[in-house]
């Protein structure tokens, strides 16, 4: 025989509200942009013999993954902005 009771959900997986998830998504794509750019200097440092100011490197990187992480935002704002112009959302 077939169970027909309905299960009831939790409501568990709606625990985490939207606003939450675009900030864990803003700190995953930043935390990308530093490690690629992290390496980037490191590579550049090993590549110059050991020439280069680390610290600069590193405040370089810094900034490149905030302004990296920036760019990204505004053009998922951009694009989620004409998907509602065309009716998508």
């Amino acid at each position: 025989m077939k169970n027909t009771k309905k299960q009831k959900h939790s409501g568990k997986h709606k625990s985490i509200k939207r606003k939450h998830v675009k900030t864990l998504h803003i700190i995953k794509v930043f935390t990308i942009y530093l490690i690629m750019t992290v390496a980037f200097s490191a590579w550049l440092e090993v590549s110059s013999y050991g020439d280069l100011n680390p610290i600069l490197l590193a405040i370089a990187s810094l900034l490149t993954a905030i302004v990296a992480t920036f760019f990204h935002w505004k053009r998922r704002q951009h694009n989620k902005v004409d998907d509602i112009a065309e009716g998508k959302l």
